[in-house]
């Protein structure tokens, strides 16, 4: 469920001119078994400069432990910071963007519910940098984006009050698709992704828990 307010300001009377600023703020709710979450964007655009802010708030984010016990918390996940730049090359009917985003560890690592640590988030500065490009033609957009995130690391106190650090590792996502605009307030889109999670690395431990 989405929910999008577009604030914008006018271009030169009697125009079709860009205008030279506007403002987005939306509010998304997702729900699963799991996790019920509400993010709220807000981005704000200066001629080809960008800014985006992202905060996640979990209504509940729950761990089922069998034998019909869950336990459940709530409260704001880790704060998304963004920048980007983007230019409209109007001969070659094409958008390009790049956009260097920063995730805060401002999500309580050691959320609890009746002694059982469920975290809001993961502890970590994490960076990204995305490339992206769109190609209009008439009713159709061909779209493609390519994005490198820069995970961090965290530290695990252990039983005799040493400090482990794990590495998350990585992540590398390539998406590729094409939006087509039947009629003005409806749009059919699709979407192909491509994913790689770099494997996670514990200091003192050769085992690599990888993912792809």
């Amino acid at each position: 469920l989405i929910i999008t307010a577009l604030i914008g300001e006018n271009g030169p009377e009697g125009s079709d001119a860009t205008p030279e600023k506007d403002m987005t703020a939306s509010a998304e709710m997702s729900y699963s078994e799991y996790s019920k979450k509400i993010n709220v964007p807000f981005w704000y655009r200066w001629r080809e400069y960008s800014f985006n802010l992202t905060v996640p708030y979990f209504i509940a984010k729950e761990v089922d432990f069998g034998m019909d016990t869950k336990y459940s918390v709530s409260g704001i996940g880790d704060i998304t910071l963004g920048t980007s730049y983007g230019k409209y090359l109007e001969q070659y009917n094409t958008y390009i963007d790049g956009n260097l985003s920063v995730k805060m560890p401002t999500g309580d690592p050691e959320a609890e519910d009746d002694g059982n640590v469920i975290p809001l988030g993961s502890d970590t500065w994490d960076f990204a940098l995305a490339l992206s490009g769109f190609y209009f033609m008439e009713e159709f957009t061909f779209k493609s984006t390519m994005l490198y995130k820069l995970n961090g690391t965290f530290e695990t106190e252990m039983f005799d009050g040493s400090k482990q650090e794990t590495d998350i590792g990585d992540l590398f996502m390539f998406s590729a698709g094409a939006d087509y605009r039947w009629q003005y307030n409806l749009t059919f889109a699709l979407n192909l992704i491509y994913g790689n999670h770099m494997a996670s690395e514990t200091e003192g431990n050769d085992d690599k828990n990888s993912l792809s």
